[in-house]
């Protein structure tokens, strides 16, 4: 089931496995992962320089131009992944990494 964003609001598109994201993809590393994605608005516009944090992690990306981000060097686990832009809620989702290193 796809959640409805309230005006003001805006998505944001990972790749990577997890549930409520809509694209997903993990790149695996020789020991860790990179999520990798764009922050956009409501109308898919990409939103630059948008804040992605993992807090827990004391780990967090800023968007370039086009809204791409990217956070290295995770481990399998589940995270919170926030993303904040100037004039819009944040946004948070819980992001699942499962995959086995070589």
């Amino acid at each position: 089931m796809r959640k409805r964003l309230k005006p003001g609001s805006f998505s944001l598109m990972a790749l990577l496995f997890l549930s409520n994201f809509n694209s997903v993809i993990a790149q695996i590393l020789p020991d860790n992962f990179t999520i990798k994605g764009q922050v956009t608005n409501e109308q898919g516009q990409p939103l630059p320089y948008a804040n992605v944090v993992i807090r827990d992690l004391g780990l967090g990306a800023v968007s370039d131009e086009k809204g791409y981000f990217k956070l290295q060097q995770l481990t399998n686990g589940a995270y919170r992944v926030t993303v904040k832009v100037l004039g819009f809620k944040s946004n948070s989702q819980m992001v699942i990494i499962q995959g086995k290193n070589a």
